[in-house]
């Protein structure tokens, strides 16, 4: 959801490299130990479960409240 109360959104479609941009403002993350897998979607990116970290840039600032929900689209593996 991109709304008014959205403080990042990250849609993990690049498709190639270790970056993954927040589209909501401007936050680079670089991601260690993710690939990338194609669908009939684009790309998403594959976390390995143990291993599979994003850190964002040390500039970037996101102010958290007292309240805040964190939405996660995934598809387990068939």
């Amino acid at each position: 959801m991109n709304d008014a109360s959205t403080l990042s959104l990250f849609k993990f479609d690049e498709g190639t490299g270790s970056l993954t941009y927040d589209t909501k403002n401007g936050i680079v993350g670089k991601m260690n130990n993710v690939t990338w897998t194609q669908n009939a979607n684009g790309y998403a990116a594959t976390f390995n479960g143990n291993e599979s970290y994003i850190n964002k840039n040390s500039s970037a600032s996101v102010s958290l409240k007292d309240e805040f929900s964190i939405d996660i689209i995934f598809r387990l593996p068939t």
